[in-house]
C-alpha cells in the first residue's frame, strides 16, 4: 500500500519483472538480503555508510527531514536536546537512529513496527517516536479518528542528523540488477513518474 508500493510496482513493470513480495519485520531485512533470499529491499530504506558495506543502494528516491512523533505537550529541538532532558524515544528495531541515540545518552525503546512505537508515545512510555515524518503523516491520513492522529510531527534540527535519504537496497552479488534498477529510477524521475 501507499506511494512506495506504487513506485515498486512501476519499477518492476518497467524492468519487465513480476513482483514477488515477501513481508519481513524491518530488523530482518538486512539479514535477508545478506543471505541471498531476496534481491531487493526497500524502498524506504535509510542510506547509511554501514549498510552500504552490506548491500548496494539505489539513488535516493526521497529525502525527509528527521522528525519525532510527539504528544502535543512535548517539544524538543534536537536529539541532543532529548538527551539533555533525559527523554525516552521509541523507534523500530533495526532503524539507524538507535546507535546515534545511544551514543548521545538518549533512553531508547524499540518495537517491531511503527504503530507500536506511536502507541508507546500515546501511552506515555516514550516521549517521542523516531520513525520518519512520512510514516506519521501517512498513518494519520488513513486513521484520522485514531489516537495516533493526535500526535504531531516535530522536525529535528541540530548537528547530528537533519535529513534522512531513502532508497532501495540491492544484493551485492548482482551488479547488473543494480545498474538496471538505477537506470529505471533515473528514467522515472525524468518522465515525472516520481516527483
Amino acid at each position: 500500500k501507499g506511494v512506495f508500493a506504487e513506485i515498486y510496482k512501476t519499477l518492476l513493470k518497467r524492468m519487465g519483472l513480476k513482483p514477488k513480495v515477501q513481508w519481513y519485520d524491518f530488523a530482518a531485512l538486512i539479514p535477508t538480503i545478506q543471505s541471498g533470499r531476496v534481491d531487493v529491499i526497500g524502498p524506504a530504506l535509510s542510506i547509511t555508510q554501514s549498510r552500504a558495506q552490506v548491500f548496494n543502494y539505489s539513488e535516493p528516491i526521497f529525502m525527509q527531514p528527521e522528525c519525532l512523533a510527539m504528544r502535543s505537550d512535548t517539544n524538543i529541538a534536537s536529539w541532543e536536546d532529548a538527551a539533555a532532558k533525559g527523554m525516552t524515544l521509541a523507534t523500530v528495531v533495526g532503524y539507524f537512529q538507535i546507535g546515534i541515540w545511544e551514543e548521545l545518552g538518549v533512553n531508547v525503546r524499540t518495537f517491531d513496527n511503527t504503530v507500536a512505537a506511536f502507541t508507546d508515545v500515546i501511552n506515555g512510555g516514550s516521549d517521542g517516536a523516531g520513525v520518519g515524518c512520512f510514516d506519521l503523516s501517512y498513518y494519520q491520513s488513513l486513521n484520522p479518528d485514531s489516537d495516533v492522529a493526535k500526535l504531531k510531527n516535530v522536525a529535528i534540527s541540530g548537528p547530528t542528523v537533519v535529513v534522512d535519504m531513502n532508497g532501495f537496497g540491492m544484493i551485492k552479488t548482482n551488479p547488473g540488477l543494480a545498474r538496471e534498477l538505477q537506470q529505471q529510477l533515473k528514467d522515472m524521475w525524468r518522465s515525472g513518474e516520481i516527483e
